[in-house]
């Protein structure tokens, strides 16, 4: 019983000091469990594709251009494709801006330029008419694009009937093959 009574006595003779010990443990346990939160968040919380613990993402380096974390010129990317064995599967991406222009208005957005096989590698699968299939890729075929469900709704009212329309990306006439869903 001594044991407990004399710290207590303690803790009562110094109200201000306890106060401020009791407050940096709250605080420091509060900062640990944002922290933590944040982490479990943003690094250790999975993808949301298919074999995501298999993805990988691979980029150049170049000394004389003093670039790092760059993204994969074309042409290294096919040489790489065809004589690399250790993916099942590639694909290739890139960030870029482009001006669609639709017959009432024309808006900047930012996208992606993707391979032919970047959604099925992911398991993504169009909400609305198909994904890009190898054919698309092919010279002389009509080029080809998915628009994001955020941008349908928004530039289209949510129209199912804009799948087989054509819009303009950066002058050039595309066909709408796809509307990718809500949460990719």
């Amino acid at each position: 019983m001594l044991n407990i009574v004399r710290p207590l006595r303690s803790v009562a003779a110094r109200p201000v000091l306890s106060t401020v010990v009791v407050a940096t443990l709250a605080l420091g346990l509060g900062v640990n469990t944002a922290i933590f939160s944040l982490t479990r968040e943003v690094v250790l919380r999975p993808l949301p594709y298919k074999d995501a613990e298999r993805l990988v993402r691979v980029f150049e380096t170049s000394r004389t251009l003093r670039r790092t974390n760059a993204g994969i010129r074309p042409v290294n990317y096919a040489a790489w494709r065809n004589r690399v064995d250790a993916f099942a599967q590639t694909a290739i991406f890139r960030r870029v801006s482009f001006n669609v222009s639709m017959p009432t208005s024309a808006v900047q957005v930012e996208g992606f330029l993707v391979g032919t096989t970047f959604f099925s590698m992911l398991g993504v699968e169009p909400a609305l008419g198909r994904g890009f299939t190898d054919e698309d890729a092919q010279p002389g075929r009509d080029v080809v694009v998915l628009l994001s469900h955020a941008f349908w709704r928004r530039q289209f009212a949510a129209d199912p009937a804009i799948v087989g329309r054509s819009i303009s990306v950066d002058g050039t006439p595309c066909t709408v093959v796809g509307v990718l869903p809500s949460n990719f």
